[in-house]
């Protein structure tokens, strides 16, 4: 049996499944938003939107790699929007969680409870949204009820 604690920190609601290694633990699944590599250097996001109100994120060990796209382990993609401090869910343009997002480089969220880590998957350069501690790809979903935040199992693939 798996139980579950809830906590309200940082203003963000999280989940420990105890049993289960605590994680990225933070609301209602929408469809896959699909690649938006643009086959260049970066992934800046092809989709028409002005992208510069969005934080960048850069490659350490590939400083010509620099993206606004960040992907979850369904590779759904979610934003940062720098002057607001939110999470912006791609597929529909939904901000949440306004004022809770700081940045800073490559960390995510108060107390930077999340990081930005890089991996190649079918031979594009990606950016994934991850835990600090133990580097697992987060699960993200998002909907009418708010976004949640889900911790994994997955490395960040090293093609």
């Amino acid at each position: 049996m798996l139980l579950r604690r809830w906590a309200l920190v940082g203003g963000f609601i999280l989940t420990l499944a105890l049993g289960v290694m605590p994680g990225c633990n933070l609301f209602v699944q929408v469809p896959d938003p699909g690649q938006d590599d643009d086959g260049g250097g970066n992934d800046d996001g092809d989709d028409g939107v002005d992208t510069s109100q969005f934080a960048s994120f850069t490659d350490p060990d590939d400083p010509s790699f620099s993206t606004v796209d960040i992907r979850d382990v369904d590779e759904e993609i979610v934003r940062f929007h720098t002057e607001n401090r939110s999470i912006v869910w791609t597929e529909d343009g939904s901000e949440y969680q306004t004022g809770s997002w700081v940045v800073s480089g490559n960390f995510l969220g108060a107390g930077q409870s999340f990081q930005v880590r890089f991996g190649t998957k079918d031979g594009q350069r990606r950016a994934y949204f991850t835990e600090t501690g133990p580097a697992t790809i987060c699960n993200i979903e998002a909907g009418a009820g708010g976004i949640q935040i889900s911790a994994t199992t997955v490395l960040v693939p090293q093609e």
